[in-house]
């Protein structure tokens, strides 16, 4: 059921945002950051009827936080017929704005079906990038309307200012998980050496040599070494195996 609008609520849309902000940086899960800000785009945009996220891993496009089944439906439309303001968006350019789906030559197949499939006439798809790596793709905000025309200037900023907000949570997101990683990576590692240099008449610096030789020799990542080390069952004078098989 389509939503009706009273009008622009700015300051519903500032309390929105405002409560968004704290988490960003904190949350442990994304779709839930994702979720109350395109929800947030439905309840204090005049525009918006339907919005989600999609999120990118290499070629593969994923939504995420869609409020409701016509904003999955959409961005699904646009994975099967390879054309769209979103994949535009996380591929060309910053944002991307249909006003009208039916007049819109630039994805007849999407637009067509967008339309009289979905009763949604017109779209704004922003770009998920942080300032300090424009060029990352993280994906795109995408906002729906069942109105032609429906997103003006004053609606455009607000939903770049939304997608600003979704930037930083799914930047700060990746960079959690990179540092998760890396320090699991130098845990599995740190128990490497003291197994070595258990076994082993080794230093620190001469059982991370041999695994880094056994690293490149085998063309296996290091952190993937030292799990194998730390996996094999050892006896007391017995020395892991660091040669290829």
């Amino acid at each position: 059921m389509v939503r009706q609008h009273d009008g622009p609520d700015e300051q519903s849309l500032i309390a929105e945002v405002l409560g968004i902000l704290p988490t960003v940086y904190a949350t442990e899960d994304l779709d839930d950051t994702f979720a109350r800000i395109t929800h947030a785009a439905v309840a204090a945009m005049e525009a918006c009827d339907y919005a989600s996220v999609t999120t990118t891993n290499g070629r593969e496009v994923t939504t995420r936080a869609a409020t409701d089944d016509t904003a999955l439906a959409g961005d699904q439309l646009q994975y099967e017929e390879g054309e769209g303001p979103c994949l535009d968006a996380v591929t060309r350019e910053q944002w991307v704005l249909t006003p009208d789906a039916y007049e819109d030559t630039r994805w007849p197949r999407f637009s067509a079906r967008l339309a009289g499939e979905l009763n949604v006439h017109s779209m704004l798809s922003v770009r998920l990038a942080t300032t300090a790596l424009p060029g990352r793709n993280l994906g795109g905000l995408n906002l729906y309307s069942t109105r032609r025309n429906a997103f003006t200037p004053e609606q455009r900023d607000i939903g770049l200012l939304l997608a600003a907000v979704a930037s930083v949570a799914a930047d700060a997101a990746s960079s959690k998980a990179e540092m998760r990683a890396a320090v699991q990576s130098r845990q599995v590692i740190g128990e490497a050496i003291g197994i070595l240099r258990a076994q082993s008449d080794l230093s620190s610096e001469d059982a991370f040599q041999l695994l880094t030789q056994a690293s490149q020799r085998m063309n296996v990542k290091l952190r993937d070494v030292a799990a194998q080390i730390a996996r094999q069952p050892t006896s007391p004078g017995s020395r892991p195996e660091t040669q290829d098989r």
